[in-house]
């Protein structure tokens, strides 16, 4: 039988003193001869959990040892000499395992702070949302404190430019759609709005002389189709007196349907000071002639004004995609300038930006391109004709002739007449912006979003209305050529503030003085 080597803490055992001992070097292999039988005796264990210490003597380690013949090569006595140190080994060894055993609980504790570094996470990421939102709130402010400096420099500046300075504020402001792609009654409105159906039937109810109650008279209610016009009230308040203005923007795309709409509602025709032609598409110049020839029946001798951009073409047309080179239809002529004139318009042709209606309205210039994706009017096309040359078609995307209306009302903002929107209607409000430092209250027209080539162009529009510019417009109503997608998105961004719009829709926008003093100006 071969034991190990003794652990180096036991390397000799002492016999009697009549018996030599006999050493082995570490790690040395002890040999037990046959017939040499070793009985070993645990360690008891002390309560410390330590065992006793082991005892030099064979008996005194608890070993007991039967001698046979002696080790083979060694003095007498050394092979319990052996026995010993092998029995002292595995007492310590045993001692030792028992002593693990026996180890208390609790004496030492390891605790991973999951709480401190949770509640540490937190205490940071709020600090750095506390020192951004400080950045924000200060750059803000300095944007806000130049802006509003140059704001009541801005603000009105086109009453100070009118012979009557007494104009300085600014009261009711009413607007009708006039003309529109549709007919919209029933959906629920904001206040402020009222459909076409409720206006009849409480203003100017047709009595059924059976029944005694109001009847729906279809043949007289207004009508659709493609094209925009809205009528806008103005009323300029002075120190002694109140002047009201009446404004047509656009007159839609035929010479039947304007008049038809503007009698139904009742409108004071005779009244109508000027009409503001936005660009020279049929669809906003068709019913312009035929209004004017009735308004010079109703009242000979009251001129009217046509504020036009002079840059007047020949003919437009219409390439579609995907390549926008072939034209495939032209568009009806707008009225010429002398037809204009015949029919009792007075024509004022202006390229800049200029206030009309006691200077309750705006009428814009040509309106900057500065955006990226806002492309014009993709498959526009225009025909030149020089003297003495043939005809030809040339692209014209961009429409430079579009103009847009707006007014200034107080304690609300801007409320912008968008036409059609070939230059983009962000394009529109940020030149809206800069001329007024004001905030955009609400944008009324055609956003030209419709069709597969402009939709691209919806979402960064969306953004820049409801994410971008602070504060948004109270109040988008897309109409005419905004297309169905851009208003399904307009709904989803503003809600109840994308206001659906049809023929007849009339608006009552009332300013706030008190309001306007705690009115900033817009950023993005």
């Amino acid at each position: 039988m071969t034991t190990g080597t003794s652990p180096s803490t036991v390397t000799t055992a002492t016999a009697p003193s009549n018996t030599q001992a006999s050493t082995f070097p570490a790690g040395s292999p002890s040999t037990i001869p046959t017939g040499t039988s070793v009985f070993t005796t645990p360690a008891v264990p002390s309560i410390t959990g330590t065992s006793s210490p082991v005892s030099s003597t064979p008996h005194a380690s608890g070993t007991t040892t039967s001698t046979g013949p002696p080790f083979t090569n060694s003095p007498s006595g050394s092979g319990t000499a052996a026995a010993d140190t092998t029995s002292s080994s595995s007492g310590v060894s045993a001692a030792a395992s028992s002593s693990a055993k026996f180890e208390i609980p609790g004496k030492t504790i390891s605790v991973l702070p999951i709480g401190l570094g949770v509640f540490a996470g937190i205490s940071v990421i709020a600090l750095i949302v506390v020192g951004l939102v400080t950045y924000e709130r200060t750059k803000y402010r300095k944007v806000s404190g130049k802006a509003f400096s140059a704001k009541f420099s801005n603000r009105y500046f086109h009453t100070r430019l009118s012979d009557n300075e007494d104009w300085l504020n600014q009261g009711p402001t009413w607007a009708m759609v006039a003309w529109h792609n549709c007919i919209e009654w029933m959906t629920k409105l904001p206040p402020g709005f009222v459909h076409e159906l409720p206006q009849q039937m409480q203003l100017y109810p047709d009595i059924d002389e059976v029944t005694g109650v109001p009847v729906v008279d279809f043949d007289h209610f207004c009508c659709g189709a493609h094209g925009f016009s809205a009528l806008i009230e103005t009323v300029a308040v002075g120190e002694d007196s109140t002047l009201t203005h009446y404004t047509l923007f656009d007159t839609g795309p035929d010479d039947k349907s304007l008049v038809r709409n503007v009698t139904a509602m009742k409108v004071p025709i005779d009244k109508i000071e000027r009409v503001i032609t936005s660009h020279w598409h049929r669809d906003h110049t068709g019913g312009l002639l035929s209004f004017l020839d009735f308004r010079q029946s109703l009242t000979p001798r009251r001129p009217c004004i046509v504020d036009v951009h002079p840059d007047r073409p020949l003919a437009r047309g219409i390439a579609p995609g995907p390549n926008f080179d072939k034209v495939v239809c032209a568009l009806p002529q707008d009225p010429t300038f002398e037809l204009i004139e015949n029919a009792g318009g007075i024509v004022e042709k202006s390229l800049t930006g200029h206030a009309v209606a006691g200077n309750t309205v705006w009428v814009s210039g040509e309106v900057p391109r500065v955006t990226l994706f806002e492309a014009g009017m993709l498959g526009g096309m225009r025909w030149f004709q020089d003297p003495g040359k043939e005809g030809r078609w040339r692209n014209e995307q961009h429409i430079m002739d579009e103009r847009y209306a707006a007014i200034d009302v107080i304690g609300k903002g801007l409320v912008i007449f968008s036409a059609c929107s070939h230059a983009g209607i962000v394009n529109v409000i940020k030149d809206a912006i800069s001329v007024f430092s004001g905030p955009i209250y609400m944008v009324i027209g055609g956003l030209h979003l419709a069709g597969p080539e402009f939709s691209p162009r919806i979402p960064p529009t969306i953004d820049f209305l409801s994410t971008q510019l602070r504060p948004s417009p109270t109040y988008v109503l897309p109409m005419h050529c905004s297309g169905f997608q851009s208003k399904i998105a307009l709904e989803r961004a503003f809600g109840e503030g994308c206001v659906p719009a049809g023929v007849g829709l009339k608006i009552k926008i009332v300013g706030d003085s008190a309001q306007e003093k705690i009115m900033f100006p817009p950023v993005y």
